[in-house]
This record gives structure tokens, sequence and C-alpha cells, in this order.
């Protein structure tokens, strides 16, 4: 089964697929990181999603958020699960986790569309057209030609 994680940042919102050959990524502002976000507040590496899949049978693959980085280097402004700081803790789908500050966010989805759970009304509509993956070199770029690195 594959996944999704929706990225809000100051770039807007987009949808970014995990493959399923990875087990880990790493979140952040660096240009180091699998997922690049864009926001002030948001650390060179922010957090890390760990993918441990289940081997057989209709087990669901368990999902680990850690904030900072995987060697155990927490991040400047801190992870949230939800409402609630975290610094590692089993998510499910649907789950909210806010990077720094309230104005950053992702949420892990299923990619198929009749499985994604609800989360309306608890985000802000996307900003920008969805329907294309906007993937680069296993890193994040975007439509609006922002290909400047924000790693101070």
């Amino acid at each position: 089964m594959d996944y999704l994680l929706k990225v809000t940042d100051s770039l807007g919102t987009r949808l970014i697929p995990l493959g399923a050959d990875r087990r880990w990524w790493e979140i952040g502002r660096s240009g180091h990181c699998q997922i690049v976000i864009r926001g002030s507040h948001v650390s060179r590496k922010q957090c890390t999603l760990l993918h441990l899949p289940i081997g057989t049978g209709d087990a669901q693959p368990t999902w680990i958020l850690q904030d900072g980085s995987l060697s155990g280097n927490a991040s400047l402004n801190g992870t949230w699960l939800n409402q609630d700081p975290v610094q590692r803790k089993q998510i499910q789908l649907g789950d909210i986790i806010y990077l720094g500050s309230p104005d950053n966010y992702v949420v892990l989805l299923q990619s198929t569309p009749a499985t994604i759970p609800s989360v309306e009304g608890l985000l802000p509509a996307p900003s920008e057209d969805l329907t294309q993956p906007i993937i680069q070199d296993s890193r994040i770029s975007n439509t609006h030609n922002h290909s400047q690195s924000i790693d101070n």
C-alpha cells in the first residue's frame, strides 16, 4: 500500500508520495532532507518519519514520528502530534504533525482516495493544484520556481 504526506508550508499545500523503497524520511528545511519544508520556524532537520512494514496479512504497517534527526538530535522549535509535543511516538493515518509552528504541518494519508481519512474542517483548503506530485531528485520542488536553499 502506498502512502502520501499532505504538506502545508509557506509554499502552500502539496501531496508528496512516500515510496515503498524507503523506511525513513527526514523532514526539515535542509536541502539534505528527503522532504523539504519551507518555514521560518522549521529546523534544518525538524523530524523523522519511520515506516516499519508488517510482513503478511491485513495488518497495517507501523509509522513512528521522531522529533529531530534520525541520529537523535532534537529540533529547536519542537514537533507536535495533533496538539501534543512529541519526542517519539507511533502515528496513525490522518494525524496532524506540526513542525515548529501551526503554519507548517504534514498529514499522513493513504494514496487510494477511497481510503483517505476525512480531515475536512481540520485543515485549510489547498491553495494550489494537488493533482500532480511535486518531486525532483527525492527532494521537494515547487511550481513557483523557488529553488534556492534556505539552509542558513
